[in-house]
């Protein structure tokens, strides 16, 4: 669709991996589209409760691992290297 718009495609992010050995690899995903992966963002059981709360994962579940990922991605398409979660109360008071 992309494509037909005249626009180039930079690559693709693929969603929703649970790392199980009957997924296609990442590997193949490329291969077959012939595109670069941008991304990669793991299952999450919180998208169905944001999905519900009509929200984004990253607004209602901001900790969750995909939510991370997502931030990844976009700071890393933007060119801001990796995205650094803000350190909690407990992170600050034992140095981590």
């Amino acid at each position: 669709m992309i494509e037909e718009l005249g626009k180039s495609v930079r690559g693709v992010i693929v969603n929703r991996v649970r790392g199980k050995r009957t997924e296609m690899p990442i590997r193949n995903i490329r291969e077959m589209l012939e595109l670069p992966i941008l991304g990669v963002v793991p299952e999450d059981k919180n998208m169905q409760s944001a999905l519900v709360m009509k929200d984004a994962l990253v607004h209602t579940h901001p900790r969750s691992k995909a939510a991370i990922a997502y931030r990844n991605i976009a700071a890393r398409i933007i060119g801001n290297g990796q995205y650094k979660k803000k350190a909690s109360f407990i992170d600050f008071i034992l140095g981590r």
